[in-house]
């Protein structure tokens, strides 16, 4: 049997600095979807759902139709995070038919190397065959020039707020079409983003109210500005400074 591609799969990078909005969107995009299979890469343990450090306990947790955990990573040893990350990937790959969201992909990727789990999972995940597939992917990140440079490159969609840094602006404009000095200066919980399918780039504000977010992720942005050139034009304001 060959493989297909899954309809409604995604890759979606969600990049910024520290505080520009991208932690917000990240869930606003989780609860705008409600993925019932979701597993977590998480770093911060802020999503509120059951985890553990156990990567065993964990794996067993993907079973059934519906389920929704986090795998608590270990931050103080390099070689046994790439391990669990290598492991972690598989095992999303596997599961079939679910949401893989990895928080700061940085920690466990370089642009030049990146383990074979997280190959087969970002460059295959959209695919459907009897190993594996139909898994969509999303991965957050500070600095975009740091992470494995494919992830970006076969992307559905890509969201970013401020990057302040010319490398990671330079990683980023030329696939948004937008010039990496107005993604250095994007104000805070602003933010540019260009699906695959898009012809240009479109801009809005993140709300942190507790509304959802008014772009619903892969698709036209509701109340989106045409152009990443007028950004007031998304038609809703951040509700903090």
């Amino acid at each position: 049997m060959g493989t297909k591609r899954a309809k409604d799969a995604d890759c979606i990078a969600i990049l910024g600095a520290r505080g520009s909005g991208k932690s917000t969107w990240f869930r606003q995009l989780l609860e705008e979807r409600r993925p019932p299979r979701l597993g977590l890469w998480d770093t911060k343990r802020e999503h509120g759902i059951a985890g553990t450090a156990d990567l065993g306990e964990y794996i067993r947790g993907l079973q059934g139709r519906t389920w929704q955990l986090a795998f608590y990573p270990t931050m103080t040893d390099d070689k046994r995070r790439a391990r669990e990350f290598d492991l972690w990937c598989l095992a999303m790959y596997r599961a079939k038919h679910c949401f893989a969201g990895v928080e700061e992909l940085a920690f466990v990727t370089r642009p030049s190397r990146s383990p074979q789990g997280w190959r087969t999972l970002s460059l295959l995940g959209r695919d459907v065959n009897p190993e594996g597939g139909d898994v969509t992917v999303a991965a957050t990140s500070q600095r975009p020039a740091s992470i494995d440079k494919d992830f970006i490159g076969n992307c559905t969609l890509i969201h970013t707020g401020r990057l302040p840094y010319a490398d990671d602006a330079d990683a980023v404009a030329r696939t948004l079409g937008v010039p990496a000095a107005q993604l250095m200066q994007i104000p805070q919980m602003h933010w540019i983003e260009r699906g695959q399918a898009d012809t240009k780039a479109r801009a809005g504000v993140v709300s942190i109210a507790g509304r959802k977010s008014r772009a619903p992720p892969a698709r036209r942005a509701r109340g989106a500005s045409d152009s990443v050139l007028d950004p007031e034009g998304a038609g809703h304001q951040a509700d903090a400074d």
